[in-house]
């Protein structure tokens, strides 16, 4: 996983990941090349999707 601020993994799947970031633009995917990365598609999130990751986000920052 490339080290890249805002980066998150959301998922895997035979060996593919699906990656967010949090202020996606073409600077992401110049470095992304760069560590060797891959790109199979890029699709925006939709509205759905971001509220999903940022309540998974928070429970994973929440400590009991």
């Amino acid at each position: 996983m490339p080290a890249i601020s805002g980066l998150r993994l959301e998922s895997t799947f035979r060996g593919l990941r699906v990656l967010s970031h949090n202020r996606f633009d073409d600077h992401v995917i110049t470095q992304l090349t760069a560590t060797g990365v891959s790109i199979e598609s890029i699709e925006p999130m939709t509205l759905e999707e971001i509220f999903v990751s940022a309540v998974q986000r928070g429970r994973e920052g929440m400590s009991l």
